[in-house]
């Protein structure tokens, strides 16, 4: 968790949308609508899981996780490995319900893409 204090005169939040994980969408600053990832660009922070609270004349931030939110975290994986984890544990762990195959040509992907009915290859 990381905190960032600034200094903001005239503050408020109003409107703000999150995804299932608690990220951020969209929120209203000082009567101006912004996107999630641009105020994560604009304060530097390393997430849009974050959070506001007013201390006096400054706004605590408080973020919690790196990246944007979709897929496999490289610090989250990375950590499992060093616990001992296969990438097949890692790759279950952040994307559920999948299979994982093996393939050795392209007539193996061309088999995996008609069995699971996701098109054909070009």
């Amino acid at each position: 968790m990381r905190h960032n204090c600034i200094g903001i005169s005239n503050w408020s939040k109003r409107n703000r949308k999150n995804t299932s994980s608690h990220r951020v969408t969209s929120i209203e600053i000082g009567g101006k609508k912004f996107e999630g990832k641009d105020v994560r660009d604009i304060l530097g922070l390393n997430s849009t899981d974050f959070t506001f609270e007013r201390k006096g004349e400054q706004v605590m931030v408080t973020t919690r996780g790196y990246g944007h939110g979709v897929g496999m975290s490289q610090y989250g994986a990375n950590g499992m490995a060093k616990e001992g984890k296969n990438y097949r544990d890692i790759v279950n762990y952040y994307y559920r319900d999948i299979e994982i195959d093996h393939v050795d040509s392209l007539q193996d992907i061309e088999q995996l893409i008609v069995k699971n009915n996701i098109g054909s290859i070009k």
